[in-house]
């Protein structure tokens, strides 16, 4: 039991974690997006390497998104560099005064990124292409990295990052993740004139199927010959951080779950034990007038006295998860992990001694203690 609620805590912990953070907004639309993947560094004929020519890739690149846009079911084009929704692989540090925060993703883009994404700005606005050309480059941050460098101070304007960002814009929710993680730092850098995209976001209408995809490859591939074009969508990377982040779940559970079958048939094999060996006692009760319920409570009351016992001591080392923050979580979630745990415990302990008791509860007195 012991070992049965220690598991359990741990499994509810992070179920309730990961449940308390799909409840935060995602703060982005990843229905009917595209992903137009551009590698223009070598050319699949001749292995010519392009990276020293960007003002010809982005001139070649500025006539796909005009071609795109021109189809009927593109609703709007951004360039994007670096990260993508649910793959963040590039990550940097921020520093503000003498507050750092580490391991922050970021993507390059342009003014048509919100549009694409469905952002909400809460303060200040969106960079464009009249931005260009300032001292600082310019960024919009989500409202996690928002309150880790400036609190409850206002970011707008700020210079972070040794005078190398300024901050114009303030996005109300951006969890890069997904659903089901917390919202980590994030910001958005505006794209530099000399800056090449290697991807285009493209947002479409819900009618867009697999046959826009090809359509879409096609054109592409016409218009920049040398370059090995992919295309993907963004709901296909959500399924797979799904899997990355209910995968531990599952283990998990699975664990849990093989341990804890064998935990409750020892306890029911025990209970049949007990019944067994104590005949003459329920047959003696019942003899003298004591009711079928009051033999089923006694008995589960029994296990349940014996389960207690074990939860005791697992609740004393529940209680260290928060005060050493082990899981880093909410005072709440351990709180409510606890509950959950306690509650399934005496469920199944509840659920494996009902057969067991309710036989002992229907046996005659007079069969009982004959056998005695």
């Amino acid at each position: 039991m012991f070992v049965s609620f220690v598991l359990l805590f741990a499994l509810s912990a992070t179920i309730v974690k990961i449940l308390s953070n799909r409840l935060v907004p995602l703060g982005f639309d990843y229905k009917n997006v595209w992903i137009l993947t551009l590698d223009t560094s070598i050319s699949p004929d001749n292995n010519t390497n392009r990276d020293n020519d960007s003002d010809a890739s982005q001139e070649i690149i500025d006539l796909l998104v005009k071609d795109i846009k021109s189809m009927k079911e593109v609703v709007a084009v951004t360039n994007n560099v670096y990260n993508i929704p649910y793959n963040n692989i590039y990550r940097n540090d921020i520093k503000y005064g003498d507050k750092l925060c580490r391991n922050v993703t970021y993507n390059a883009t342009d003014g048509d990124y919100p549009e694409v994404m469905n952002l909400k700005i809460k303060e200040g606005q969106w960079f464009d292409s009249n931005d260009a050309g300032q001292k600082e480059t310019l960024i919009v941050i989500n409202g996690a990295l928002k309150e880790i460098l400036f609190e409850d101070e206002s970011a707008l304007n700020k210079v972070i990052q040794s005078g190398l960002y300024k901050v114009i814009g303030v996005v109300e929710n951006f969890k890069n993740s997904g659903e089901y993680a917390e919202e980590t730092p994030h910001f958005f850098i505006m794209m530099k004139p000399e800056e090449t995209a290697w991807q285009l976001l493209i947002k479409s209408t819900p009618e867009a199927d697999e046959t826009f995809r090809t359509e879409l490859v096609r054109r592409t591939s016409a218009l920049a010959k040398d370059w090995t074009i992919s295309s993907s969508k963004l709901s296909d990377f959500r399924k797979r951080m799904i899997r990355i982040d209910w995968m531990p779940v599952i283990i998990i559970s699975i664990i849990c779950a093989f341990l804890i079958i064998n935990i409750l048939l020892g306890l029911m094999g025990l209970l049949w034990y007990n019944v067994n060996n104590r005949k003459s006692e329920i047959g003696l009760r019942k003899s003298v007038g004591a009711p079928s319920i009051q033999i089923i409570k006694q008995l589960i009351g029994e296990m349940i006295a014996l389960a207690t016992l074990g939860i005791i001591p697992g609740l004393v080392i529940a209680i260290q998860f928060p005060l050493l923050r082990v899981l880093d979580l909410k005072p709440g979630i351990y709180l409510l992990a606890m509950l959950m745990a306690i509650s399934l415990i005496y469920l199944l302990v509840i659920a494996c001694t009902l057969l067991p008791t309710i036989i002992a509860a229907r046996m005659h007195p007079a069969k009982a203690l004959h056998e005695e």
